[in-house]
Parts: C-alpha cells; structure tokens; sequence
C-alpha cells in the first residue's frame, strides 16, 4: 500500500514506478497508470489516500512519484521523488537453524508475503543443494497456508518424508507471478530424530505385570513399529525369553500429559527381567536407528491381599481369601494348608477370579496360604 496526502475532490491518480530515477529510459521495470479506484482513509492519525501495487519485482531499489487531478483541465505538477527497495527473498522463520529433534512430519515456516502465488523449496543434505543427493528433496508448490504462528501472519508448508537421522540443509524461493520470482533464502540447518525414545514404563522398573503397555514418545507420520524384549541386553542370542515383532496396530492417545504411541504386551513371562527397545518407520524406505534400550523386571507371583500375613482371630466359619487382580491372566491356582509345606490341602483348586471362600475352619489352627 502507498499513501498520499488528502486533497478534497480529487479525481484521479496517476503514479510512475521505476529503476531509473528520472523516468526517462522506461525500464523493464517501469510500472505508470492512472486510477480512480483509490482509497479514501485514516492512516496514522490523519486522512490519506491509498493505491496498491500488486506487481513490484523481488530484490529492486523502485523511484516513485504521484500528480493528481480534480478534473481533465486541473492536473498537479508531480510529486518530489522518493525510493523504496524490495525484499529479496523470504525470510526463513521455523524450525530455528541448527535445530535439532525434527521429526519426518514438520511444519515449516516463512514471513509472510501479500500476494504469493507459488513457493519453491529445496532440502539436502548438501550444503550447497548441486549434487542432487539421495536425500534432495525439491518442489513447487501452491498449498501452502497462511496462519498466525508465534503472534504473526506466516506461509507454512509441511514435509512429510524427511528420513530419520539426517542433518539437512533447506532454502526457499517464492513467486507473484510468472515473471517475478525471488531470489533464494538464507540457508538454514537442522537435524532429524535419529530413532524413538522410549517413555514408559521407566528404566529398571520393578513389578511390571506380565500384561503391560509400553510407551514411546509420540512421532507424526508413523506407520510401522518394531520391538525386541529379550533377557539377553545385546538381543543377539534369541533367547528362549526373546519376543519380537513388526506392528502397525499401535495407539496414538494422551499419557502423562502429553500425545504417545502405546502398544501393549500380553505374553511376558513371570519373574523375568527383560531388555526391550524400539524401532519405527514412516515407510519401506524410512526406518528410524533402534532407540536406547530399557531394562524392567516382571512380578513374580500375584500379591495376596487378604487376609494379612500373621493375622489372628480368623472367624472359624472361615473367611474370604482375595489376592492382587492381574489382566490378562487366564486363571489363578489357590492353595490352603495347615502345613507350610502344603502335604494336604483344605483348599486345591484352579478359577479364574480373585477370591475363594475357605469354608469352616478349624479353632487354634495356623493355616497357610499361596
């Protein structure tokens, strides 16, 4: 937008624009009309005029001046001549350079320019973007967005196979039109995620139930997951213990106040300490490094919970016996014997939920239960 000073009944407006400060030769670059569809409004305190100009070139030092007329016989000297220069190129914004934790799927942004029409990137792994590596990836596009981000208008566009564990290099060039492309950004740098991280449950957790779910920090694009848990740390030997497996059937959903993949495991085995990491891609050709690996052990045996160990006064019609509920189980084995090394039973049986009635019981008598 340009303005110029109100002048009451004013007719039209004529303007040049140019390279060449005395608007003689006609540049390439010259841009002269005149217009009655100027603006009458307030800027900055006081009545203006205002015209537009939709076609400036990127990267230009502009002359201009403007004469006016209130009829076909009252037309005004020009203006005195004032300069103005023309950005060259967009202005990268985000991610910051020489970021690093950049996912596969990113948001990236640009300042934002009136009147672009198309948008040009390029991405590699080479600094100066001429050897057209495997990882050079460049486009031109037209659906980017415009949006506030961080409390201004920006152009966002979105990479959706950038590859794990690569340092990229990436610029942009923007256009208005056919003939006026800008110059090419600044470069900047940034680094993606080399391999997952795992969340929970936390290293060298204890009393993990042989039905769990496992945690990893959440990556957008997602659409394979390996795992490997093992008792062997190197998951070299394959142990009898060793569980591996390549899933698509994970979930995406809050844990602990932020979005994650989950998948669940119901075949650990009881008292085993296990190794496990993680692996993910975003397609047969983007396959993340093995994350760090975690260790957590598995619950021995299921915790009784009533009654409690030593207790007295135990009513002799008997009492309820219950224990610690876990998932996925598929029956639980109940033992009760006068002797701790369970010769006979008052109480043998095999059931699927987490209590058993012991029937009467004997006056004086130290029982024992597992």
């Amino acid at each position: 937008n340009f303005y110029i000073n109100y002048i009451d009944g004013l007719t039209s407006l004529e303007y040049q624009f140019d390279s060449d400060n005395d608007f003689t030769t006609n540049t390439a670059d010259a841009v002269t009309n005149t217009i009655t569809n100027f603006s009458n409004e307030v800027f900055e305190g006081s009545w203006r005029h205002r015209f537009q100009m939709t076609n400036l070139k990127f990267g230009k030092t502009y002359y201009w001046r403007v004469r006016v007329s209130t009829s076909a016989i009252n037309t005004s000297a020009w203006s005195s001549v004032r300069s103005f220069s023309t950005i060259p190129s967009p202005t990268l914004y985000s991610p910051n350079d020489v970021a690093a934790g950049i996912h596969p799927t990113t948001n990236f942004y640009i300042n934002y320019i009136d009147g672009l029409t198309s948008l040009e990137y390029q991405f590699d792994t080479d600094i100066d973007f001429t050897t057209n590596t495997a990882d050079a990836l460049t486009s031109t596009i037209t659906n980017f967005s415009n949006e506030v981000f961080e409390g201004s208008w920006r152009h966002r566009f979105q990479m959706t196979n950038l590859k794990f564990g690569k340092t990229y290099y990436w610029r942009v060039r923007v256009s208005t039109s056919a003939t006026n492309s800008s110059a090419w950004s600044s470069v900047r740098s940034f680094s993606t995620i080399p391999s997952p991280t795992l969340y929970s449950p936390t290293n060298a957790a204890t009393s993990i139930h042989p039905t769990t779910n496992f945690y990893i920090n959440y990556i957008d694009g997602l659409t394979s997951l390996e795992y490997q848990f093992d008792s062997d740390n190197d998951f070299t030997t394959a142990t009898a213990d060793a569980l591996t497996s390549t899933i698509t059937n994970f979930s995406n959903e809050v844990f602990e106040g932020s979005w994650r993949h989950r998948f669940g495991m119901t075949n650990l085995k009881f008292g085993k300490t296990y190794y496990w990491r993680v692996r993910v891609s975003t397609s047969a050709t983007n396959v993340s490094e093995w994350s760090s690996v975690r260790s957590f052990s598995t619950i021995v045996s299921p915790t009784l919970t009533a009654p409690n160990t030593n207790a007295i006064n135990i009513s002799t019609a008997g009492t309820n016996l219950t224990w610690q509920d876990l998932s996925g189980e598929s029956g639980y084995e109940v033992q009760l014997s006068t002797s701790n090394l369970y010769e006979s039973f008052i109480v043998n049986a095999a059931q699927t939920t987490t209590t058993r009635t012991t029937g009467a019981l004997a006056a004086n008598t130290t029982y024992f239960g597992e």
